[in-house]
């Protein structure tokens, strides 16, 4: 599936279960499903919208086991590592990997720091 406005896919999240590569893909009415075996299946707006809050509880992808940094007390390079981090858009995802602690914790931090007003923001400036 491509996006219609420059021809490129727009992926909004990746995930793997047993082996399964699994992507799904924003679009204007909605969003695709995408398994690495071919199968898609088409979301209407409301069931992407039950999907991604779905996903939000499974923590997207947070893998607790390589959080090793988490409930450690953050330092104060590194609260300025993260809000240069915040700053450049980096990914969640990535931001999360990088300082070893969940997309919990990082989104915490950024609403503690007063860099995001709620999760809500740290989703919609970090995605």
């Amino acid at each position: 599936m491509t996006d219609h406005r420059d021809g490129t896919i727009n992926v909004f999240a990746k995930w793997t279960v047993q082996d399964r590569q699994f992507s799904l893909q924003k679009l204007a009415g909605g969003a695709v499903l995408t398994i690495s075996d071919g199968r898609q299946l088409e979301l209407t707006h409301s069931e992407w919208s039950k999907l991604g809050k779905a996903l939000k509880k499974l923590g997207e992808g947070s893998d607790p086991k390589h959080a090793v940094n988490n409930g450690a007390k953050w330092t104060k390079e590194q609260d300025d590592q993260l809000k240069t981090r915040w700053e450049a858009r980096i990914p969640l995802r990535g931001i999360a990997a990088e300082f070893e602690r969940t997309q919990g914790a990082i989104t915490a931090r950024l609403v503690r720091l007063g860099l995001a007003v709620d999760s809500d923001d740290v989703r919609k400036k970090l995605t």
